[in-house]
């Protein structure tokens, strides 16, 4: 008894399945074992390894009401794919199946080490950049000392034909380069001709200098964070708005127009003058200054002292010069004695 046309489609399925299946585990091994495989496999893999459309029509074939009439609604490659599984179920070799479906035996693709690159040929000549003269030196001296450059030249004439490398340009190079590893040695060595030890020499004098004077103390530190984004200024700047800022920009403007309309600064009403400290004031903070640096064991403190001390004496002589002569019934009227 023959089978019927779709149980031979359903056989033909199920040995693509099984051949499908081989395939992608070949493909799957290759990959999870990190070896190249083909481009051809790849693409297989990811189209025609998914039998979603055959799937698809024995379903339409199976739902249809009469076999011959559902075959004949299929387009041209779903009858195709039709012809392909029924020469599987039946047996018969499928000659019929399209080329893209045809899938050999698992290829292996050749490591891209064995395909030589087409060597370089000359177009015109060049002159060699910075990075091939580098290049060059750096490759010249790791052939040993008495490699010759005339090979040094042949060699790179076949990496860089276009810059026509001979020996006395490679000599030429060598040279250079020796002269300037010996600048830099010399340089190094004497730290004299160098900008940043010339630098930090200067700041480091610097430092010592206002060590010895006691101006680095705690109070006087600052930290970056601080220079960078001063807190004062990021307050000012918080609290005024762009209006303020143009107003406060706008009042200064007319205040100067007006200082030039009158005649300069004539010390106004409302300008504030600070009165002169009196002569005691003034000795009274010298003596608090002698009394600060008396306990200071450094050069600028007796010096400080003696200014100090002529500050003081000169103060006192100017006051004596002012004085007037006076007498004491100036101050206290004279009485006649009840006894004389």
């Amino acid at each position: 008894m023959s089978k019927k046309p779709l149980d031979v489609l359903k056989n033909g399925l199920a040995k693509l399945e099984e051949q499908v299946k081989a395939w992608k585990n070949d493909i799957l091994d290759c990959l999870a074992n990190k070896q190249p495989v083909c481009d051809d496999d790849e693409h297989w893999l990811d189209n025609e390894a998914n039998l979603v459309e055959e799937v698809m029509i024995l379903d339409l074939l199976d739902q249809a009401s009469d076999y011959e009439r559902g075959v004949k609604h299929l387009n041209s490659q779903q009858k195709s794919l039709v012809e392909k599984l029924k020469g599987l179920g039946s047996g018969i070799k499928n000659l019929v199946s399209s080329k893209k479906r045809k899938r050999p035996e698992v290829r292996i693709k050749k490591p891209q080490e064995d395909k030589q690159p087409k060597a370089p040929v000359f177009i015109k000549k060049e002159n060699a950049t910075m990075k091939q003269k580098v290049e060059i030196m750096d490759w010249h001296p790791a052939q040993g000392p008495k490699f010759k450059q005339g090979k040094t030249a042949e060699h790179w004439n076949q990496i860089y034909p276009n810059l026509r490398l001979k020996q006395p340009t490679i000599s030429a190079w060598l040279k250079a380069c020796s002269g300037f590893l010996s600048l830099l040695n010399t340089a190094d060595e004497s730290g004299a001709s160098s900008y940043l030890t010339a630098a930090e020499k200067e700041v480091s004098d610097s430092l010592s200098h206002l060590q010895r004077l006691g101006m680095l103390q705690s109070q006087n530190t600052m930290a970056i964070n601080e220079l960078v984004d001063f807190t004062l200024e990021r307050v000012l700047y918080d609290d005024g708005s762009e209006e303020d800022i143009f107003n406060a920009i706008k009042e200064c403007q007319n205040a100067e127009q007006d200082k030039e309309m009158n005649g300069g600064d004539d010390g106004g009403d409302g300008d504030v003058v600070d009165e002169k400290p009196s002569w005691k004031e003034a000795l009274a903070a010298a003596s608090i200054l002698q009394r600060y640096v008396v306990d200071t064991d450094e050069p600028f403190a007796r010096k400080l002292e003696t200014v100090l001390t002529n500050f003081g004496r000169q103060t006192r002589l100017e006051v004596f010069d002012c004085m007037e002569m006076t007498s004491i019934t100036d101050y206290f009227p004279s009485q006649s004695s009840p006894y004389l």
